[in-house]
């Protein structure tokens, strides 16, 4: 399957592939990688990157749980796992590059269930904000968005040269036709 197909599976589909042979946890891992690294740079979501990590998870000995070998990003709050940074969004964290002690009880259930974490997730500074903008790693936007924030900057871009166009020729734009595209 195509990493683009697998995206459309959820975690119990994926476990099914691995448990039936048809995909192996490592195939998995790496279509989960190649996504987060054609899709992170335009929405900056995955902030701590762990693919060697996951990639020699998924090539060893998995627990037999119910999803074994499925990839799972974790968000960077709350879910501390034994040696990995955490930085719950704050600039002091990060810049001390702090590492958990410990598993917490539930990253000890995720690992149980057989998932490979493969990264953490941007998150607000300590969870404290409903958007994900810290100044830490900066915001995280979604694929609509990126989308919408192009179309703004196009419009711009030809209102802009619509009004040079205008004052070339000594005529106004209409306020109509200038906002009704915002």
């Amino acid at each position: 399957m195509k990493s683009d197909e697998l995206a459309t599976l959820d975690a119990m589909a994926q476990a099914a592939l691995v448990a039936s042979g048809e995909c192996t946890a490592s195939e998995l891992v790496e279509a989960a990688i190649e996504r987060i690294e054609r899709t992170n740079p335009r929405i900056n979501a995955v902030v701590v990157k762990l693919f060697e990590r996951a990639r020699e998870q998924a090539a060893g000995v998995l627990p037999a749980g119910p999803f074994r070998g499925v990839p799972l990003l974790l968000k960077d709050l709350g879910c501390h796992v034994a040696g990995m940074s955490v930085y719950g969004g704050t600039k002091f964290l990060r810049d001390r590059d702090w590492k958990s002690p410990t598993d917490s009880v539930l990253a000890q259930r995720f690992a149980a269930a057989g998932f490979v974490i493969v990264g953490k997730t941007n998150t607000p500074e300590l969870g404290l904000s409903p958007t994900t903008e810290p100044d830490t790693f900066g915001p995280t936007r979604s694929e609509e968005h990126t989308s919408e924030l192009q179309s703004r900057r196009n419009l711009v871009c030809r209102l802009l040269l619509e009004k040079k166009k205008n004052k070339k020729h000594n005529t106004i734009s209409s306020p109509v036709s200038t906002t009704r595209h915002l």
